[in-house]
């Protein structure tokens, strides 16, 4: 036997020496399977062949079709055919690389049917050439799987003369649904099937059960369809994979010819499989962009410990929550943005008893738009509703009145802990050490968020009984409710502002700082700042009380001023450049309109003393909570400051050791993930391997955005994207209005900015900031605007509250905002009403 020659007795070969499609269908033969008799030539005497026609210049397709075969791979070929069964034979292409699970180079090379034993070498000559064809060439390099051809191996088999012939898919082709087979069929052979010439029957099997979409004359009978389905699902079973399978019925008979994967199936969801529901809402705004692995990996653990405490505030009890472990998985990463998993959302929500009485306050609250409806399939307490609501009031009840002392004695703790923490000299611990000091954080902070938890659910309560009650009183509840709001003082976002400013102030009765804040870039002023020493030892002050607070603050891979000093300076150099301040107060500016809300309010109390008490209660207690859970989130920071500090300190560690590239790339890795390494009882030791992969997926979901804001997910890995089943209709200039929660009172008219990064704002004076998302972050930004607009967001959301501290007129979740604005046009918005105005646009 030659040895570029392949059948049934001789050696099975491999796919890399046959190709794909012939290696499979001899793998075939030899299990049993029914195929016409093969016979393959490798790819090898086809390079043998292209090496002959090199010493005449590079291969084509003419000069391959017009050589001549090797006269003793001719021999043996004509001497090893299979019997001929009257209708000469079928020579195909076999090349390696053709009919893998990527790509199917389908119709890119040749077949020749019904070749006579006397033409089979000239048809295999043939085929060979068309390695070399445009179409092919082209098809590979667009593909990526090759600069030049791919090696041609060449599968011969006899003819049939089928009664019917057609292709099967081992799933819907058109919904993606693996529960169903797709067959299609014609009379005679296949090939017009396969070019498209012909009309084919169409077929769907589900199981047993056959649905005829469209029939022709091929008369296909149910029990041909199963079988067909059956042959199917073997192939499925015996290579592991979805496949595309060509076949033919001749004389009642069913013959595989060839089977291979399903290219591009995995981009197409399973509609039979379970669909997951997901928003960013309120979470966007801590969590903007793409998030880390490590960053998820510990968010993710912190979230389900906080609604697992949050479950046990509310009295569920402690065998439900354990009954419902896997509801409490509410994070997940969608090409790297975090976002909530609605559905479990929504169940641990409805494990709290009178849940219904709370959703929508809760929806209000983290910005859900559009509310879903609560599952079913929990383990709920056995207790009666009654029972639970009476025992959680009971407890909410002890929750309120112990909460002031609750919140103060967790600033104490917050402080104790990373007192304790920044006295301990990271950089001559160990990477053992290092975890220990994580897991003692863990324990002592980390766990035990009951405070702002409680704090948060009064709030968001407080809140929404607040406008609620003003709505009853008021056409303009909703605006009223936001001046009430405004101007309370003590919140510790604006705090930093505040220090910035003053400093600032200080830096502008300095000539040379003002002439390097207006000229020189930010490295050259930081280092004439740090010449003043006064001045530079209240930036440092700075920096030790506020210098967590960055974009991204509660992302680990974020670095914030307290670790890059130039951030500082680049903020406080656009405050160099602001106008100096007048003499009169904020805060009496910023009193105006809290004043004129004041006064509206009495005028609706009055004669009304039973209502007076009870709202002006409820407006102090709105009032404390809303300053509390701005404050408390500050903690957060300060916390997440901490663990980032460890973080990077263990990825130093690494660098070291050399087995990851640099500081950074632990950002990389996963909490489990380096905890095992450090611990060495972890199975990957390629960490540097992780990093590589990781860092191309981030790559891919930069440049990638998700199709929708709350987005659906089928079938595994999350890959099937698909937009919210609402359609919503893209407006057009002419319908100038945009509508979103007002928050902060004043009616602005100017040109708006639209910031994707804060640290690329630039002068922000006298304009309209726009941003899809804010975070503690931008708020550096907020006094250089003269208004505030933001695509997401809700009534307590961060922007909300400091907008409102700080008197400076504010929109948020505005649907369309930034698809609809761009730089320059001239915009009018309300934030009392949340209506905006495109009056003109920019110049482009």
């Amino acid at each position: 036997m030659h040895p570029h020659l392949f059948h049934a007795s001789t050696a099975l070969p491999g796919l890399d020496l046959v190709g794909g499609k012939a290696g499979r269908i001899l793998t075939m033969e030899r299990e049993g399977f029914r195929v016409p008799k093969p016979l393959a030539i490798s790819r090898e005497a086809f390079e043998v062949q292209c090496s002959g026609l090199a010493r005449e210049g590079a291969p084509t397709s003419d000069s391959m079709r017009s050589s001549k075969m090797d006269p003793a791979l001719r021999e043996a070929l004509l001497a090893s055919l299979p019997p001929d069964l009257g209708f000469g034979y079928a020579v195909r292409s076999s090349a390696v690389g053709e009919d893998d699970a990527e790509h199917s180079f389908a119709g890119q090379f040749k077949t020749v049917l019904g070749a006579k034993s006397s033409e089979v070498a000239a048809a295999v000559l043939d085929v060979w050439a068309s390695a070399f064809s445009v179409n092919a060439a082209s098809y590979s390099r667009e593909s990526e799987r090759s600069e030049g051809f791919l090696p041609m191996g060449v599968l011969i088999q006899p003819l049939l003369s089928p009664d019917h012939s057609g292709v099967a898919f081992g799933f819907d082709p058109v919904t993606g649904s693996r529960r169903t087979l797709a067959i299609s069929s014609v009379q005679g052979l296949g090939e017009g099937l396969v070019s498209g010439e012909l009309d084919a029957d169409e077929f769907r099997l589900e199981g047993a059960k056959v649905r005829r979409i469209r029939q022709n004359a091929t008369g296909l009978t149910d029990a041909q369809v199963v079988e067909i389905g059956h042959l199917v699902r073997r192939l499925e079973q015996r290579w592991g994979a979805h496949q595309d399978v060509e076949w033919c019925l001749c004389n009642g008979m069913l013959h595989l010819l060839q089977t291979r994967p399903a290219t591009t199936m995995h981009r197409i969801a399973d509609p039979s499989d379970h669909a997951r529901l997901w928003e960013s809402a309120n979470i966007v705004e801590s969590y903007p962009g793409i998030s880390s692995p490590l960053t998820l990996s510990f968010v993710r653990d912190v979230y389900g410990s906080v609604y697992r405490e949050f479950c046990r505030i509310m009295g569920v009890e402690e065998a439900v929550i354990a009954a419902n472990e896997s509801s409490f998985q509410m994070l997940g990463s969608l090409r790297g943005r975090i976002h909530y998993d609605l559905a479990n959302w929504y169940r641990v929500l409805s494990l709290f008893p009178g849940y219904e009485i709370n959703a929508r306050f809760m929806e209000q609250m983290m910005g859900v738009r559009e509310p879903l409806d609560p599952p079913l399939d929990l383990v709920r307490s056995k207790r009666h509703p009654w029972i639970r609501v009476l025992v959680s009031a009971w407890g909410m009840v002890r929750n309120w009145r112990t909460l002031p002392t609750e919140v103060t004695s967790f600033h104490r703790r917050v402080d104790r802990v990373l007192e304790t923490f920044f006295q301990t000299p990271l950089a001559d611990l160990t990477a053992q050490e290092l975890v220990n000091i994580y897991r003692h954080l863990e324990r002592d902070l980390l766990q035990d968020w009951r405070s702002p938890l409680v704090n948060d659910f009064f709030a968001m309560i407080f809140h929404g009984l607040l406008r609620k009650n003003l709505s009853k009183m008021s056409s303009e509840g909703e605006r009223l409710a936001n001046q009430l709001l405004g101007g309370e003082g003590g919140i510790v976002s604006t705090l930093p502002l505040e220090s910035l400013r003053s400093i600032a102030e200080d830096c502008q009765k300095v000539d040379i700082l003002c002439l390097s804040a207006q000229r020189e870039d930010t490295s050259t002023f930081l280092s004439r700042l740090m010449a003043f020493s006064s001045l530079w030892e209240r930036c440092e002050e700075h920096l030790r009380r506020w210098g967590e607070r960055c974009p991204g603050e509660l992302k680990l891979e974020s670095i914030p001023p307290s670790l890059d000093p130039t951030m500082f300076a680049e903020q406080l150099k656009a405050y160099v450049r602001m106008a100096p301040r007048e003499d009169k107060p904020r805060s009496d500016s910023e009193a105006t309109p809290r004043k004129k809300a004041e006064q509206e309010l009495s005028d609706l109390l009055s004669g009304h003393p039973l209502r007076k008490i009870w709202i002006r209660w409820l407006l102090g207690r709105t009032r404390m909570l809303v300053k509390n859970r701005e404050n408390l989130r500050f903690e957060r920071t300060r916390a997440y400051g901490v663990v980032r500090r460890i973080f990077l300190e263990l990825g130093t560690r690494l660098a070291r050791e050399g087995r990851i590239s640099s500081q950074r790339d632990v950002f990389f890795l996963t909490m489990p993930e380096i905890f095992d390494f450090v611990e060495g009882r972890g199975f990957t030791t390629d960490l540097s391997g992780l990093v590589a992969l990781r860092k191309a997926e981030a790559l891919y979901f930069e440049a990638n955005e998700l199709p929708s804001e709350r987005p659906t997910t089928r079938g595994m890995g999350g890959l099937c994207l698909f937009e919210s089943t609402k359609v919503q209709s893209t407006p057009t200039d002419s319908e100038a209005d945009l509508q979103g929660l007002g928050c902060s009172p004043g009616i602005v008219r100017a040109r708006v900015r639209l910031v994707t990064n804060p640290s690329d704002a630039g002068d922000l004076t006298g304009q309209i900031l726009v941003a899809v998302r804010t975070d503690p972050g931008w708020a550096p930004l907020f006094p250089q605007a003269v208004g505030i607009l933001v695509e997401r967001g809700s009534l307590l959301s961060h922007s909300a509250i400091v907008a409102r501290e700080m008197g400076i007129p504010a929109v948020v979740s505005i649907p369309g905002l930034t698809t609809r604005l761009h730089d320059g046009d001239l915009v009018e918005f309300d934030g009392g009403t949340g209506a905006v105005r495109i009056l003109e646009r920019g110049i482009a």
